[in-house]
């Protein structure tokens, strides 16, 4: 992440790169628990909010869902006052479209897909930079 936006300037820029740090960090990291994601979201909206990119809201917004929906699975795993039945038992599904996958695993897959979209995209939005032209490498 660090070498993708070795260049850019900006505080918008800072934040991308810090956010993205920490996504990689909790994807790469193992037995790492839903709530370790949190700080990804702060640097990344202010990234969303600086850099007014909608690829990056669009994907603040699948991660946040994402997310969202992990902590639902986990927090109404213990408590059932809170639990909707049907998400419940939807979250919890063992074989995903006859995949063999869990819907939590789906769910962790694209997190993972979002680090993937996220590293290029940052590096389109660095060379798009307003100053990088031929006079400012």
């Amino acid at each position: 992440m660090i070498v993708v936006l070795r260049k850019a300037r900006g505080v918008g820029f800072l934040a991308l790169g810090t956010s993205l740090c920490l996504l990689a960090f909790y994807v790469f990291m193992t037995r790492m628990h839903e709530r370790y994601l949190f700080p990804f979201f702060l640097p990344f909206l202010a990234a969303c909010v600086l850099l007014r990119s909608r690829a990056l809201w669009w994907t603040f917004g699948i991660l946040g869902a994402v997310h969202f929906l992990n902590l639902y699975y986990v927090y109404t795993n213990a408590d059932g006052d809170l639990r909707i039945q049907a998400a419940f038992d939807w979250l919890g599904d063992t074989d995903l479209l006859g995949t063999g996958l869990r819907t939590t695993q789906l769910l962790s897959a694209i997190v993972v897909g979002g680090l993937l979209v996220l590293a290029p995209l940052a590096y389109r939005l660095a060379r798009k930079e307003p100053g990088r032209g031929a006079s400012a490498q």
